[in-house]
């Protein structure tokens, strides 16, 4: 979705009146708040710290990379078990594979289905 298709940034072509009342009634987010890149949007969108102190800020997480989101994170379906939820990932991981240790499945989540790779 691009900055232009909502309602309440001028979009004239999609209709978004849940989002827009949101916005309304709520705060709207919108000075830079994520990443441009998906390695780094999904390392804080799974950890809750800026990609600069994990180290994934800088670009994607390439294949072969012998590297992943560090384990001494805490991921938020970590959490969420901790709390009695049953966690189920859906699409690309694109956060680290070289070893076990670094899957989805041993990161919190019961299930996975989707590449560990960024395709």
């Amino acid at each position: 979705m691009g900055w232009h298709d909502i309602g309440y940034h001028g979009s004239q072509h999609l209709s978004t009146p849940n989002v827009d009342s949101l916005a309304a009634d709520g705060i709207v987010l919108d000075r830079y708040y994520t990443q441009p890149l998906c390695t780094p949007s999904r390392g804080a969108l799974l950890t809750g710290i800026h990609p600069i102190h994990s180290g994934t800020q800088h670009f994607v997480l390439f294949g072969a990379s012998p590297w992943g989101l560090p384990l001494r994170y805490k991921l938020l379906p970590q959490y969420l078990k901790d709390r009695g939820y049953s966690t189920h990932a859906i699409g690309k991981w694109h956060l680290g594979f070289y070893r076990k240790e670094y899957i989805p499945t041993n990161r919190g989540f019961d299930s996975h289905t989707g590449f560990w790779n960024g395709f």
